[in-house]
């Protein structure tokens, strides 16, 4: 995807289109190639930020699943690195929890959606290699779409997860 169809589609990364922060990257909403999208640009100063990059974009070209946020494409261009997402209308789950319209139903529907999306990444995804642990869970790490469906983002924390087999000592 390229940084100028990105710029266009977040109006030059205007404050308008902000969403938030991380520590490594900010958010904006925008549209590119007429679809919705959320879009990360991540900050390009430090080697931990690239590594964060590239971890959560390898995550997502190997975890696709319902309940994890749908990777629509990325960009490395011109010092920018940025990953750009299916876009959630109904936002972070954070700013709902809150509210008292988010029915008892609903929260269920989102807590079965973030259990599938995590067991989904703990066994490895599609191929059942490495499994994956997220280490950042929490309700802004959730996204909503229209229906209410729960989607797993900010994968840039995530390791792979090392088993390591219980001793159990023998009697006797």
């Amino acid at each position: 995807m390229s940084l100028n169809d990105i710029k266009m589609g977040t109006k030059n990364f205007d404050y308008d289109n902000f969403i938030e922060d991380g520590i490594f990257w900010l958010l904006y909403e925008g549209e590119v190639a007429n679809t919705s999208v959320f879009v990360k640009r991540w900050f390009t100063k430090s080697h931990q930020t690239h590594i964060q990059f590239l971890t959560e974009l390898d995550i997502l070209f190997r975890h696709k699943h319902d309940n994890i946020i749908s990777l629509v494409g990325y960009c490395i261009e011109n010092d920018e690195q940025i990953i750009v997402y299916e876009h959630a209308s109904n936002g972070r789950l954070k700013k709902h929890l809150g509210d008292p319209s988010l029915t008892w139903k609903k929260r269920l529907k989102i807590c079965i959606n973030v259990a599938k999306g995590l067991e989904f990444l703990h066994e490895g995804g599609v191929g059942k290699g490495d499994g994956i642990l997220h280490r950042d869970i929490k309700s802004s790490s959730i996204l909503l779409d229209h229906d209410w469906n729960a989607k797993i983002s900010n994968l840039d924390f995530s390791c792979k997860e090392t088993v390591y087999e219980s001793v159990t000592p023998q009697p006797g």
